[in-house]
């Protein structure tokens, strides 16, 4: 306990209670922390994802880097199977290794529960991603989501557990198959400061509860 944290003997920081939020690269390898941690019982995953060789080409964000890796293999097929290969440098500690024990537990350390939280059409990490990401965790759906990915059972309000939802922040429609959106319209950055966001994010780690007040779909308004 460092005695930066203490003011007139008082502890400020409760540590008998440790929670967990991140997003965009904390949501992604938080599933990681969040899985391993022997600490943290809960923990929020905002426009988290997994896999980087599938996410890659359909985030803004590799786009200026196409150009050069495009140059140097300029065979789209080459490309396909370069991404793919690349991936084994990241796997030690890629989210897709550890999800599917986050529920459970693994040996030693207890079973945790997580709140996810997308942006619809998110330009840097793609919606098929993260949903890819939750249904690895087992998580159900939550009601006012804005969108309703394939694979999903539903839950009902108030929800005590682990759930995952999109907000819609009013971007518009990404493009189809591996492409990259061409701009980014702001929900990625965005969602985890929004209303609807911020209400369920408080409730979840204060009592382990997910509820909302979305008048049917949550978005900003």
């Amino acid at each position: 306990e460092l005695p930066e944290f203490f003011h007139e003997g008082v502890n400020l920081v409760d540590s008998s209670q440790l929670h967990y939020v991140g997003g965009p690269q904390g949501g992604i390898f938080g599933g990681t922390l969040l899985t391993i941690s022997p600490d943290i019982d809960r923990g929020v995953l905002i426009v988290g994802g997994v896999v980087y060789a599938f996410m890659i080409e359909r985030s803004i964000d590799f786009d200026p880097f196409e150009v050069f890796f495009s140059l140097s293999f300029p065979d789209r097929l080459d490309r396909a199977l370069v991404l793919p290969m690349m991936q084994h440098l990241l796997d030690s500690a890629e989210p897709a290794g550890y999800l599917g024990h986050t529920l459970s537990g693994l040996p030693g350390i207890g079973p945790k529960s997580v709140l996810a939280i997308a942006a619809v059409n998110d330009a840097q990490v793609p919606n098929l991603s993260t949903d890819h990401s939750m249904r690895m965790v087992g998580v159900p759906l939550l009601p006012g989501s804005a969108r309703t990915p394939w694979g999903f059972e539903s839950a009902t309000l108030p929800h005590n557990g682990s759930g995952y939802i999109s907000i819609d922040m009013g971007d518009p429609a990404v493009p189809e198959g591996n492409l990259p959106p061409d701009a980014d319209h702001g929900g990625h950055g965005g969602v985890g400061f929004s209303d609807a966001a911020i209400s369920m994010i408080n409730g979840f780690l204060r009592t382990g509860e997910i509820d909302h007040s979305c008048d049917g779909v949550c978005d900003p308004d």
